[in-house]
């Protein structure tokens, strides 16, 4: 998901909704560069990723202009700091920090004399304790083997974020943002993975539980991206970010839960 490209799009748009005619000028004048930060930290191996850009104005070709001298680091609450190595024009890697749940992660990045900065508590990961493949011909928009996930349910509200990846391609287009909570749940958290397998299909599941913070940041996210500029509808609006000095993006502290899942025939009917 082309984060830099949506915080432009949402530039470009932000309060066009409704019957304003809208100018050249209006878009362009008063255009101000944004920096737009994409950090994450999880309980896997790393290395974990940091990308800092600049937002590109609405009539450029480009859709961010890439940050290749910050200074990004990543530490805990134990007295750890990762110095984050450049392997991209605009991407770091912490290859020395292992994430642990019920650390607190802070990360501190340096551009032209600026620091944006962010911490959180990494949650502890969710329990899938029963999967199930049954093949579902009815009330779906695709026919085909559907994955079931069983979450056990903890006392607290909980917030996640699903990735799934099929045959090593990872659905990553803004409507396979997948969150959603527990808050309704009573013992048991039921989910059904929205996409259709056939037999074969090597499908990896990643159920991260995620902070209430980047919950809100990605809710926004997914309202503004099926926001269709209505004339009831709010104004597109950049969504909440968890990075202090007035940055995009966010940084997501999240425990992954992974499922290596072969699809068979399934037996199962529904």
């Amino acid at each position: 998901m082309n984060i830099e490209k949506y915080i432009l799009v949402l530039i470009i748009l932000l309060g066009l909704s409704g019957c304003y005619q809208v100018t050249e000028g209006d878009l362009y004048e008063e255009y101000v560069p944004k920096i737009v930060i994409e950090a994450q930290i999880n309980n896997l191996a790393p290395p974990y990723f940091v990308k800092v850009s600049y937002s590109a104005p609405p009539d450029e070709s480009v859709d961010f202009y890439p940050v290749s001298d910050a200074e990004v680091f990543i530490s805990d609450d134990n007295g750890n700091t990762d110095y984050l190595k450049k392997i991209s024009s605009n991407t770091y890697a912490a290859y020395d920090l292992q994430g642990t749940p019920n650390v607190e992660y802070s990360l501190n990045i340096f551009v032209d004399n600026q620091e944006y900065t962010s911490h959180d508590i990494m949650p502890e990961p969710a329990t899938i304790y029963r999967t199930e493949v049954k093949y579902i011909h009815q009330f779906v928009p695709e026919i085909g083997n559907y994955i079931k996930l069983f979450i056990d349910k903890k006392i607290n509200t909980r917030f996640y974020k699903l990735d799934i990846m099929k045959n090593d391609t990872l659905y990553n287009d803004y409507s396979d943002l997948i969150i959603f909570d527990d808050a309704y749940a009573e013992d048991t958290v039921v989910y059904l993975v929205p996409y259709a397998f056939e037999a074969g299909d090597s499908v990896v599941v990643d159920l991260n539980v995620i902070t209430e913070d980047i919950y809100r940041y990605y809710y926004a996210l997914k309202k503004q991206t099926t926001n269709t500029f209505s004339n009831i509808q709010t104004p597109l609006k950049n969504p909440p970010a968890n990075i202090g000095n007035q940055s995009l993006g966010f940084f997501q502290v999240s425990s992954i839960t992974r499922l290596n899942i072969v699809i068979v025939d399934s037996l199962q009917y529904q």
